[in-house]
């Protein structure tokens, strides 16, 4: 009987370890789907606008589109770290970085992927600023952040139809000396 016992506690451990490895394994396949959407966003933004900018002849026009692009392919080299860093994300190591950003370039960074993919569809997008001070700084984890309402705006976009608009809404609802409570609307 001894070895009877051994056997069946042996057979629940392996059941234990298969569920596991099963939940894990989904947890990385729903990762890698959701990668894979967030990684498009960036890089339809940076194939529209490098077309646009190949017509393009103003210096000024293309300087802006280039400077596009770039954020564009540091927010994709960011998702694709990420992706590579699963590691650390598997065993809950993932912490935020707390940066200070303008506020206004960071609603850039934000907007400029989806512009295109918004003009492209037909879909109008409209940045609504009720009160927000674009010229001071906040303090976020912008890849996180951004990835965030990327991923918000791109699905905004791809769901309303032609003719459809997409807006981004920016409101302080207060202040408290140099901190402010913000509320950032993604609506279609």
């Amino acid at each position: 009987t001894g070895s009877a016992v051994f056997f069946y506690h042996n057979n629940l451990k392996i059941e234990r370890q298969k569920e596991q490895l099963l939940i894990a394994n989904q947890a990385k396949n729903e990762f890698m789907n959701r990668m894979s959407h967030d990684m498009r966003t960036p890089m339809s933004g940076i194939l529209g606008i490098s077309n646009l900018s190949m017509e393009e002849t103003d210096p000024q026009v293309l300087r802006e589109n280039m400077r596009k692009i770039n954020d564009s392919g540091e927010y994709l080299l960011g998702l694709i770290n990420d992706t590579l860093d699963l590691q650390r994300i598997e065993s809950r190591k993932l912490t935020l970085e707390s940066k200070l950003v303008l506020t206004k370039d960071f609603i850039a960074s934000v907007t400029a992927p989806v512009m295109q993919i918004a003009k492209e569809k037909g879909v109008k997008f409209r940045i609504v600023n009720t009160n927000m001070d674009l010229n001071r700084y906040i303090r976020i984890d912008p890849m996180r952040i951004k990835q965030i309402f990327i991923n918000l705006l791109s699905n905004a976009i791809k769901f309303t139809p032609a003719g459809g608009t997409v807006e981004l809404t920016l409101t302080v609802l207060g202040r408290d000396g140099n901190t402010s409570h913000n509320r950032v609307t993604v609506s279609d």
